[in-house]
């Protein structure tokens, strides 16, 4: 039984913060993960992000023959990644309205504000990570979490635990305007835009209904 079968879904992977191991488990990694974006629906992109300038050859032929587009993100400043990845994500919630799911390969805690986002727009969201190092308000506010973990420990188990309500949403329009100010405040300040310092200054804002 195929979950989600017909479904379009986006898949958006933080490479810096989830690798494969070129040690011999990358293969059940990447197995891991391709069993549990397979089995939500019909991929409509697949991107996986980091710099990748010296990335072993291994890993990104793993990466490519699991369907992944490769995004180039230079590590010029802190936190690179996480911000093209969500710029990424949004613009493709607007753009691509068929896409019902967004599953996103992370444990990074900073990707809470995008994935309210993504459920003020009325789209499921899915985190796939590790229980271990995941932050419980990244597990809580998606729709799904999946612990790579548990299925690494035992390959024909997979643990989804259900949050439809564990959180309240932020329409994209306040989101979007939330975000603007704190990058507006960061800079009159003269602090740089990075993603955890304005995740930080979000979360500060009286509109803001979310707590850490």
């Amino acid at each position: 039984h195929v979950v989600g079968h017909g479904h379009q879904v986006a898949i958006f992977w933080d490479y810096e913060n989830i690798r494969l191991s070129t040690q011999g488990k990358s293969i059940a990694l990447a197995k891991a993960i391709a069993q549990a974006v397979d089995s939500r629906g019909i991929p409509r992109m697949k991107y996986v992000y980091a710099n990748w300038k010296g990335a072993h050859t291994s890993v990104t032929q793993t990466l490519t023959s699991m369907g992944f587009s490769q995004r180039n993100v230079s590590m010029g400043k802190q936190n690179s990644v996480d911000i093209q990845l969500s710029v990424d994500c949004l613009m493709s919630a607007h753009q691509h309205p068929a896409i019902s799911t967004f599953i996103l390969i992370t444990s990074d805690k900073d990707y809470v504000p995008l994935i309210h986002a993504l459920r003020g727009l009325g789209r499921k969201t899915v985190v796939i990570g590790r229980d271990g190092s995941i932050s419980k308000a990244l597990k809580q506010s998606a729709n799904e979490f999946v612990d790579l973990n548990a299925v690494l420990t035992d390959p024909g188990a997979e643990t989804a635990r259900e949050e439809e309500d564990a959180m309240p949403t932020m329409s994209y329009e306040d989101a979007v305007t939330c975000m603007k100010e704190a990058i507006a405040l960061a800079q009159h300040i003269n602090k740089p835009p990075i993603f955890p310092f304005i995740n930080t200054l979000m979360q500060r804002h009286p509109h803001w209904p979310y707590s850490k």
